[in-house]
């Protein structure tokens, strides 16, 4: 089995990914695909760059110092460029029909709601799932569904 973490890296400007600064509001139009084949499929359209989804990528432009009470720089990212953000409500993936038999993020929060993780199968049905407790930005701990 292959291991592969999406770092988030290499959005371009376009229309279904237009930039500001160095946030880029993927899926303004429609369902968008990463470069690992990762796509993201809600919110669609993602029309909202202050709550909604945006990838930020310290490699495209200035973004240290930005949302929540933290002060995020590049080392906070784990071993990237870029991270993505999204202030509320769900956020959803999927693998466009690759079979995938776990998922992960590293994950902060700075709200009271805990993040979670769930897999689905082609079918809708939940393979593995959790709901943690966010850690500080500073300790980059994984947080990994099994």
């Amino acid at each position: 089995m292959t291991r592969f973490v999406e770092g988030f890296e290499g959005v371009i400007d376009s229309a279904n990914s237009p930039k500001l600064i160095a946030f880029f509001r993927v899926g303004a139009l429609a369902t968008y695909q990463f470069e690992s084949g990762l796509r993201l499929v809600a919110p669609i359209p993602n029309d909202d760059l202050v709550s909604g989804v945006a990838v930020v990528d310290f490699a495209a432009g200035p973004a240290s110092g930005i949302f929540g009470p933290g002060f995020i720089t590049q080392a906070d990212v784990p071993g990237e460029t870029a991270f993505i953000r999204h202030k509320g409500g769900n956020i959803s993936f999927d693998f466009g029909g690759a079979k995938v038999y776990v998922v992960g993020g590293y994950v902060d929060t700075d709200g009271a709601t805990p993040p979670g993780i769930a897999a689905f199968d082609a079918a809708g049905n939940l393979v593995s799932g959790l709901v943690t407790m966010s850690v500080p930005i500073e300790d980059g701990t994984p947080t990994t569904s099994r």
